[in-house]
């Protein structure tokens, strides 16, 4: 687990001491060990967060191989990087960190090794005799990789904020790609809020040649579905069987650690089925929980899952921490987030995220378990069935519509010159057109808009970035590719069936989580709107009226609305302060860095 920064091209200048600099960007990825690497054509760095093969210091990277002329620096893990050593038998093996592991498995099948890896990465490997960069990303966007083509070659890191500051270059504002966040709380596809700095999207791969001046992205992952509409009892038996046994190994597979750990339990299904297979496998349990605590009604669902979370622990018998928020405590954790957040996110829960990473750390952890996954595939926020009746072609549109947050605000009021739902629309018609061919049910495709949308702009980018600010891996089993495919062969019906969401799921594991879990109305990280019409969070966001914020310093934010919405709108729709909030504080801080 790292942050990886490079450059491969020819470049003016002391490139090393650039690239070092992308690396201090990014300390908290990588503190125990920091380097940078140059060879002709190109400077590859790393910041080493030390957890597989963790006290070989032959494991840090960036690793050459002298006899092949390739190097590596990789960010992520490999759950199935020993087995995969079985077929890399003529390989010398230094180390035993999953690093070599992937370098050996490229110099074996090339591109083809994606095909055999099993975990969350993002890497390059440079082929130095042929001046040859391949840059790729995982199937789910796990580890995010960004990467800004200039003149003389590419630059790529693990955050935007480390390409910001790199002289001399050219960058502005992506006016359509901020409002599209303004308008669905994320920049979905390969577009950041900085037109000149791209993100390689899940499951896609960069090769670069700069000698032939040869630029390619290629997608290298699409799920495989089976279109389908019945089940009869003995293959929904089957189905459920097969889930429970892709949902046990992949915990398993993801259990062999040797560093200290932590479980995050929010009282849910997802985060319970973690924390049951660990004890099933005889794992010490260390479980944290945090939310929001509301002074008249400690037990009300809006602001926490506290005693769902607590009767999960008492059942397990796992040291249990809970973490509770004021509003203040969650206005001041929503200050903190905005200074490590380095790309507009307006998923709310992300500062509570950030407060519990801190305590996580702070207990010396480097790895935290997450329930991340289910919910978007197999239909747990009921995006498929809201949509199931949508004709295929406005099924994008309609999606924008539906679950933007906006609670009847009126976008072309808000920005007259902009058109934020044609601006999602760019970016997520391809991936149904990826899938036009294979699957026409509707239900489905929205749980693939999820899967190639929400998993990497959303809870993945959250997770990494909070975590990484703290120099703690969250690894999330039930994301892993063999679950993921599972979900996909489940008929849509069976996701939301009876009134239930994730009814397969539940299914699947009846037996292994407690009835009381299962049997829960799913229920999204508690962060009540109430806590939009307090006195704190008015105190934050009171600067993004004034004439020199950020926001309005953009110039095509009607600001007299945003004002009225502040003054005479509902607690539902001032949830839009917090996007706009995170928003103002990112274009502030890197405004100094464009030109």
């Amino acid at each position: 687990m790292c942050g990886i920064a490079g450059f491969i091209g020819n470049r003016d200048g002391n490139t090393s001491c650039v690239v070092n600099g992308m690396l201090n960007v990014m300390r908290s990825r990588g503190p125990d060990f920091q380097k940078v690497y140059a060879l002709e054509g190109a400077y590859l760095g790393a910041a080493r967060l030390r957890i597989t093969d963790h006290l070989n210091t032959e494991a840090d990277m960036p690793f050459y191989n002298k006899q092949s002329a390739h190097i590596i620096v990789f960010n992520g893990e490999v759950y199935n990087h020993l087995e995969l050593r079985q077929y890399l038998d003529s390989y010398n093996f230094k180390t035993s960190c999953d690093t070599e592991t992937v370098l050996a498995a490229y110099l074996k099948w090339g591109q083809d090794c994606l095909k055999y890896i099993k975990g969350m990465f993002s890497f390059c490997i440079y082929n130095e005799k042929d001046q040859v960069a391949f840059i790729a990303v995982d199937p789910t966007g796990q580890k995010p990789l960004y990467y800004m083509k200039v003149q003389g070659g590419l630059f790529f890191a693990s955050d935007i904020e480390a390409l910001i500051q790199i002289p001399e270059v050219e960058r502005e504002w992506d006016v359509n790609a901020i409002s599209q966040m303004i308008g669905i709380m994320f920049i979905f596809g390969r577009d950041t809020h900085i037109k000149q700095i791209k993100k390689l999207e899940s499951g896609c791969s960069i090769t670069w040649s700069y000698r032939n001046n040869n630029f390619n992205i290629d997608r290298y992952y699409t799920v495989p579905v089976r279109q389908y509409a019945e089940l009869s009892i003995s293959d929904q038996k089957n189905l459920k069987q097969s889930l429970y046994e892709a949902v046990e190994a992949s915990c398993y597979r993801l259990f062999n650690l040797e560093v200290p750990y932590a479980h995050l339990l929010s009282g849910g299904i997802d985060s319970t089925t973690v924390v049951a297979f660990a004890k099933k496998k005889g794992l010490t349990l260390s479980t944290y929980s945090i939310g929001l605590v509301d002074p008249d009604n400690s037990n009300d669902i809006s602001y926490n899952e506290f005693k769902y979370a607590r009767y999960v622990a008492n059942v397990m018998r796992t040291k249990h921490t809970e973490i509770a928020l004021t509003p203040e405590d969650y206005c001041k954790n929503l200050k903190k987030w905005s200074e490590v957040c380095s790309e507009p996110h307006g998923a709310p829960e992300a500062a509570s995220l950030y407060n519990l990473f801190s305590v996580i750390s702070d207990k010396n952890y480097r790895v935290a378990f997450s329930g991340n996954g289910p919910d978007e595939i197999f239909d747990g926020y009921g995006h498929g069935h809201l949509l199931k009746d949508t004709p295929v072609d406005n099924l994008v549109s309609s999606y924008f519509k539906k679950f933007n947050g906006l609670n009847n605000i009126d976008l072309e009021r808000l920005m007259p010159d902009l058109t934020p739902e044609q601006n999602f629309c760019a970016s997520m018609q391809p991936i149904i057109d990826l899938y036009k061919n294979d699957c026409s049910d509707p239900a489905q495709l929205a749980c693939l808009m999820n899967f190639h949308g929400i998993y990497p702009v959303c809870e993945f980018k959250q997770m990494d970035q909070a975590s990484m600010a703290h120099s703690v891996e969250v690894r999330s089993p039930l994301a892993e590719l063999d679950i993921v495919e599972m979900a996909f062969q489940v008929p849509s019906k069976y996701k939301h069936f009876n009134g239930c969401e994730k009814w397969i799921f539940k299914e699947a594991l009846k037996g292994v989580v407690p009835e009381k879990i299962i049997n829960r109305k799913k229920a999204g990280f508690p962060i009540s709107n109430t806590i939009y019409k307090t006195e704190a969070f008015g105190k934050l966001i009171e600067h993004i009226f004034e004439e020199e914020s950020g926001l309005n310093q953009l110039g095509f934010i009607n600001m007299s609305y945003l004002k009225e919405l502040w003054q005479n709108g509902t607690s539902t729709q001032c949830s839009i302060f917090y996007r706009l909030y995170i928003l103002n504080e990112i274009i502030e801080r890197q405004a100094d860095y464009l030109r």
